[in-house]
């Protein structure tokens, strides 16, 4: 294929992306909870607690490891973010209602996911939603929906099930563990050496 070919694809592609729209309507209708003990949602009983949920664009069918603090990792982008605060716009359980996100229409996917509490470090729990295929809404009377509670019962479990990850150190913590190991090693080595 050459440059002109491929450029033509490209202004294609820019003209698609430029006329098309997202309207999405992303909701968790009936909360979260731990499962050892179902009966108290995420952010407990204390008016005060808080969370935040997350609206993620991904290229492809994979929801990327969240970093420390929510950050996106990979090629996921977050789109949008609602801090869920007990008492103030929420329960403790953390449910809401549809918030809607608009943009330029983008090939790819579209999923949500909720946090433990607003820290979001290492080891916190967060739930994510299936991904849902983006579909251009243009010149139509509906928005796209997206809803994170796969469990239209009881709310969904925070710390268990497929949908359910664990935030992860940051690339940059990971390798300064990993140069602190290897230094470590080198040291027992020399020492070891020495003693003979």
């Amino acid at each position: 294929m050459n440059k002109k070919t491929r450029a033509m694809i490209f202004l294609m592609g820019l003209a698609v992306a430029s006329y098309g729209e997202v309207r999405v309507n992303w909701m968790g209708s009936l909360g979260f909870y731990f499962t050892e003990d179902p009966s108290v949602g995420i952010l407990g009983n204390a008016t005060g607690n808080s969370t935040f949920a997350q609206l993620v664009f991904s290229v492809d069918l994979y929801a990327d490891a969240v970093g420390v603090g929510g950050v996106a990792t990979g090629n996921d982008v977050v789109w949008d973010t609602i801090t869920l605060t007990e008492g103030v716009n929420t329960t403790g359980w953390s449910d809401f209602g549809s918030k809607m996100y608009t943009q330029a229409f983008v090939q790819g996917y579209v999923y949500a996911r909720i946090f433990q509490d607003s820290g979001a470090e290492a080891g916190d729990w967060y739930f994510y939603t299936p991904m849902e295929t983006l579909r251009d809404v243009t010149g139509m009377d509906f928005n796209q929906s997206l809803e994170l509670n796969t469990d239209f019962v009881n709310g969904n479990a925070i710390d268990s099930g497929p949908t359910v990850a664990q935030v992860v150190p940051e690339p940059a913590a990971i390798g300064l563990i990993g140069l602190g190991g290897i230094i470590t090693l080198t040291a027992s080595r020399i020492r070891r050496r020495n003693n003979r």
